[in-house]
């Protein structure tokens, strides 16, 4: 009623109206002031509603729907008979499960004794080491794992392609230091080593920098293509530049991520990879 009113006394004052008559009151500006924030406040939602069907596509659900189901998907341990059932298995089957881990954490427990010790009298100091092991295998089955293969794998000495654990044994190094080993350990003491003899009369600084800095500045502009490099302390900060960087640069706040893997500390990209701005 008060803004219908409004109206017909602005068209009136505007020339665009000949029943009315030209006579503003005190309201007339709330009511003016209420309709720009309406306004402004549609227009906001609006490319907010824009923005999100033209992204939808590329959307990933998982960590959304995740958080909303983690009020209501409490976590919970199998218990040693569920565990072994959890497929539907049944009768025998289960029978050849049960000896078959048994026999496993045996052979376990028998050949790396020093490592399973190790690993106990830090794993509460350490809590990067609880973390991987809850993340292993799917949660209803960590507890069980947890309890019979409560292993950690600490190695002393690399030979090729093969790793020394803390019991001596040797073993193929599948994984290749996760990706970061792209040139084999020998290569890469080779040039420990030759590192090692350029730097030594300086040892560690922070601050100052080292001649040799700037052969890896060249370098690193030569492999990469590009007019300047950035040197960082770890892979989360990194990425923390890069994000933020690009962000700067392009004017823009959405990001693609590429998820499904680790890549640092920081919270923005810890479930993924944030590769394009």
């Amino acid at each position: 009623m008060l803004l219908g009113e409004a109206l017909h006394r602005w068209t009136a004052c505007l020339g665009m109206s000949s029943t009315g008559v030209c006579q503003l009151e005190w309201g007339d500006g709330a009511v003016l002031l209420g309709l720009l924030l309406g306004a402004v406040l549609a227009a906001f939602a609006g490319r907010k509603l824009v923005i999100a069907l033209v992204t939808l596509r590329a959307m990933a659900w998982t960590p959304t729907l995740a958080r909303r189901l983690s009020k209501w998907v409490k976590s919970r341990a199998y218990s040693d008979e569920d565990f072994f059932q959890a497929d539907g298995a049944e009768g025998h089957w289960i029978e050849l499960r049960k000896k078959a881990i048994d026999r496993l954490a045996d052979l376990f427990q028998a050949q790396y004794t020093k490592s399973i010790a190790w690993g106990n009298e830090i794993r509460e100091s350490f809590s990067d080491l609880r973390f991987t092991d809850a993340n292993r295998v799917p949660f209803p089955f960590v507890r069980f794992i947890r309890e019979k293969f409560n292993l950690c794998s600490v190695v002393t000495a690399s030979d090729g392609p093969k790793l020394r654990d803390l019991d001596d044994h040797w073993t193929l190094d599948v994984s290749g230091s996760y990706g970061v080993n792209v040139a084999g350990f020998e290569r890469y003491k080779e040039w420990i080593q030759r590192g090692w003899e350029r730097v030594k009369d300086l040892g560690p600084v922070l601050g100052p920098l080292h001649p040799v800095v700037a052969d890896n500045i060249a370098l690193l502009k030569y492999i990469s293509k590009k007019d300047e490099v950035s040197f960082h302390m770890s892979g989360t900060e990194a990425v923390m530049a890069a994000v933020r960087l690009a962000r700067f640069n392009t004017r823009k706040k959405l990001i693609v991520c590429f998820s499904g893997s680790y890549h640092g500390w920081w919270d923005g990209v810890q479930p993924g990879l944030v590769l394009l701005c």
